[in-house]
Formats: structure tokens, C-alpha cells, sequence
């Protein structure tokens, strides 16, 4: 199965699973971005994903959080889009708990369900 019909098959059955959940994305060497989920979906060859506000905060060079939660205020810094090409994009990955984890060139990404972890939004600058 292609990349792009495993991303199409999964949020047929479990899209509102991630609504009100929260994505993390690493990223080597910019640092991690988390942020609650509004809207996950299949357009084209792209998997998009929005989100309510997206916080940054530096990692160091294993990936891990350093420093503080800061608001990104970047432009598009609510929308997350990934190729779904069979080379490039892992396909959907279950890590338990509901977690659904993908890799995509030099980044790491995770969906959590509402349910599960999120970043509590006092720990975050400038929301």
C-alpha cells in the first residue's frame, strides 16, 4: 500500500480521533513544535495538518527540549503539509496508546489523540 492510501485509510477510521489532540514535529536542527489539533487531512499527494497555535522550543542535537516554550509567530506556523511519496515520507507508524508516528526527511512527527499527552498552554510564552 502507497504511503498516500495509508494516510487515506487511516483518517477514514480515526480522523476525529486527532482532533483536539496535538502534533510533534522534530526537527534536526531547528528545534521541536507542538501544537493542538484543528484539522488533519489528505489533499493531493500532501498530508496537511493545522493546528489552534504551534509552540517552538530549541532541542539539542538528540532532539530533546531545551530552554523554554515560546509561541512560533511565524507565518503558516499553524499548517503543517508532508509529501506522501512512497521515498520520501514513512508510512503511518502505531506507537500505542493511539499515537500514529511518521519520519519525513530530517523530522520526526507525532499525532497524538485528544486523549493523550498535550502541552499545557501556561507553559507557553507570549499565548
Amino acid at each position: 500500500m502507497s504511503v498516500k492510501n495509508a494516510w487515506t485509510e487511516l483518517l477514514k477510521h480515526r480522523k476525529d480521533d486527532f482532533i483536539g489532540g496535538e502534533i510533534e514535529h522534530t526537527e534536526t536542527p531547528e528545534g521541536m513544535y507542538r501544537g493542538p489539533i484543528v484539522s488533519l487531512s489528505v489533499e493531493g499527494n500532501k498530508l496537511v495538518v493545522t493546528t489552534k497555535w504551534t509552540a517552538h522550543v530549541e532541542t539539542n542535537r538528540i532532539g530533546l527540549p531545551v530552554g523554554d516554550w515560546h509561541k512560533e509567530e511565524r507565518k503558516g506556523a499553524t499548517r503543517f503539509s508532508y509529501d506522501l511519496m512512497d521515498d520520501i515520507t514513512s508510512p503511518p507508524q502505531d506507537m500505542g496508546e493511539g499515537r500514529i508516528y511518521f519520519q519525513y526527511p530530517f523530522s520526526r512527527i507525532m499525532l497524538s489523540p485528544a486523549n493523550g499527552s498535550k502541552l499545557d498552554p501556561a507553559k507557553v510564552r507570549g499565548l
